[in-house]
């Protein structure tokens, strides 16, 4: 049996806490261990409801509901649902209400995060400024130290007599906190340690209730639910709510399920302030209490017998339960994925992603969730059976899949970007948790193409280089529209892409030699493509003639070619062909052995515009 007992040694430790001494072993009657549990504790000491520490009937009841708890010495460990003290949550704030009250169980509680030991902008009591950040709940986990296990954000399990209990911290979002959803690190961890578990009885507990009975439900806590109520879960118990409120057992729906749900109990009573239940909550609770007060548990080999003890010692509520018995192994899913191992960019692949159930039992509500490649367009899936909807992501529900059974999904999909194009899957249902795969599959390059991305972050490449007569490809990918816009000092030849909506593509051709400069308009950001010309050969003598290429094919009419070269030992260019409409040259240097360097633009010869000249060709001469 766990229990944090104190010793003599540690009796200045007890008085400075407010802890307790007590027995090694506390129990009932019968020997089995017994635990309490609450949330939403004390109140700010700046509450207009302090009232010095007495509070009032329906606010700032801390000291008169632990009073109460104190007289029970058979209470092994207390289970702390969240909330701790109001306000900012400060060291000075602890040791005013907190500490004086329910820091006499500060040596056997075992706590969970509630949202306001995350209080990071203003006093809940007084509206004045917190004095520290406490965005990761840094007073609290200092507060309770070990306990609160901040090395895994709050959560943990241990075992009490025939029981495994599970501690979570269901501030999903907050720092290193690792979520709660489906494939959420901290989702990933309770599946794990539900898996490993071998006791017979199972309750998990955290702040935030997913069935609150004051109105709308947290989905946010869905995927909880689902992993606990496939492991056989036993019982959940929460806070945040300021009432109690007991429901039967519940399936992942909220719909009553005698023989395999979870009891739900909330009890935010610890003092702070009291709410009703509202009278249209569904599910409803059986049993709705508001008053301070605090929920015993006996943990039976098999069971529990259960109170809500009210802050005068009346018992409120009675309840009882059987344990489900230790879960079968997980159902689990398989999935896989088949692609082809290339394609070409704008061309259509195929990725059949395959879902099996490999059980002995049959699995309901079978989804896949599939992400296609973001640089992807005409996009499109076909189930082997149910139904797909949506594009990004694609959502296909496959219904049930028997023992052995299998079903594919058939994801078409036209990369428009290289070097690859991932998709990725996931498949999940009622009885097991998300399972994932990846595949890749590689998008090679058309002849004479090159690609740029355009994206929120600009273009995605810097100044890509092209033969002459070359294609550009602009691959939109977004996630905003995007433009590629020739802003080439007025020359005017290129079409305008315009605003673009991901995911798309359009193609500009390159006649010429020259350095372009396109602008996307959406982001502001430039690139420049170059197009060089050739010399062939590369090297020869003083009377060698070389050829030089600067155009693919004849210009448009208005539009010509200038074409310079830097003798060896000059530092000046000087004209060689200008204003030629031909697509090549002949020259044989003259000014003896060296390096002789060519360059040329693409210019309009009626009206003004260039292109910036390309980067140097170099021959050499000897």
């Amino acid at each position: 049996m766990k229990r944090r007992s104190l010793i003599l040694a540690a009796a200045l430790t007890v008085a400075l806490l407010g802890g307790r001494i007590a027995t090694a072993h506390a129990t009932d009657s019968s020997g089995n261990p017994v635990i309490a549990a609450v949330g939403d504790m004390a109140c700010a000491p700046g509450d207009s409801h302090f009232n010095g520490g007495a509070g009032t009937s329906s606010n700032c009841g801390e000291a008169r509901d632990s009073a109460q708890m104190q007289k029970d010495p058979t209470i092994d460990t207390l289970l702390g649902l969240g909330d701790y003290q109001y306000g900012c949550g400060t060291p000075a704030e602890y040791a005013q209400s907190y500490g004086p009250t329910w820091g006499f169980f500060n040596s056997i509680i075992d706590p969970s995060a509630g949202n306001h030991e995350y209080s990071t902008s203003k006093n809940s009591a007084t509206g004045a400024a917190c004095p520290d950040p406490n965005n990761a709940a840094q007073d609290y986990f200092s507060y309770f130290g070990a306990p609160a296990h901040q090395a895994t954000a709050g959560e943990y399990s241990f075992n009490v007599g025939k029981w495994h209990l599970i501690s979570l911290n269901a501030n999903c979002s907050k720092t290193n906190v690792g979520g709660c959803g489906s494939g959420s690190a901290q989702t990933q961890w309770l599946q794990s340690d539900l898996n490993a578990n071998s006791q017979p009885c199972v309750l998990a507990y955290w702040h935030q209730p997913r069935w609150t009975a004051t109105g709308a439900n947290a989905s946010a806590y869905a995927t909880w639910w689902n992993v606990l109520y496939a492991a056989h879960v036993d019982v959940v118990l929460n806070g945040h709510v300021h009432t109690y409120a007991r429901f039967g057992p519940l399936n992942p729906s909220g719909g009553a399920d005698a023989a395999n749900g979870i009891r739900e109990v909330i009890v935010g009573t610890g003092g702070e302030s009291l709410q009703s239940a509202s009278t249209s909550a569904s599910p409803a609770p059986l049993a709705n209490f508001r008053t301070f007060g605090y929920l015993r548990m006996v943990l039976e080999a098999t069971g529990y017998d259960a109170q809500f003890i009210d802050s005068t010692g009346a018992v409120k509520d009675t309840f009882s339960g059987t344990c489900h018995g230790t879960a079968p192994p997980p159902a689990g899913l398989d999935i896989s994925q088949a692609a082809p191992a290339s394609v070409q960019a704008d061309a259509t692949t195929s990725y059949t992603v395959t879902v099996t159930n490999p059980g002995a039992a049959s699995q309901s509500n079978v989804t896949v969730t599939d992400n296609p490649p973001p640089n992807a367009q005409s996009v499109s899936a076909t189930p082997s059976q149910g139904s797909c909807s949506g594009q990004r992501p694609i959502t296909c529900n496959l219904g049930t899949l028997g023992p052995g059974d299998s079903a594919a999904v058939t994801v078409n999909a036209t990369p428009i970007l290289t070097p690859t194009a991932v998709n990725v899957a996931a498949a999940q249902s009622d009885q097991t948790g998300q399972v994932t795969n990846s595949k890749t599959v590689n998008v090679t390059a058309a002849p004479n193409t090159s690609y740029v991305g355009v994206t929120n972050l600009g273009f995605g490449s810097v100044s890509p280089a092209l033969a002459m007569g070359g294609v550009l490809q602009w691959s939109f990918v977004g996630p905003r529209s995007h433009s590629a816009t020739d802003r080439t000092s007025g020359l005017g030849i290129f079409p305008d892409t315009g605003l673009v909506a991901p995911v798309a593509y359009r193609q500009t051709t390159f006649p010429a030699a020259g350095a372009y400069t396109f602008t996307d308009t959406a982001t502001g950001k430039t690139i420049k493509v170059t197009v060089p010309m050739t010399a062939r050969p590369a090297t020869g003598s003083t009377t060698a003639t070389f050829t030089l290429t600067w155009a693919a094919a004849a210009p448009p009419a208005g539009y010509s070619e200038d074409v310079q070269v830097k003798q060896p030992g000059s530092t000046s260019w000087v004209s060689l062909f200008k204003a030629t409409t031909a697509t090549s040259g002949t020259y044989t240097p003259r000014k003896g052995k060296g390096t002789y360097r060519f360059r040329s633009r693409f210019r309009r010869t009626t009206g003004t515009g260039a292109s910036a000249y390309t980067t140097t060709v170099s021959v050499k001469v000897s």
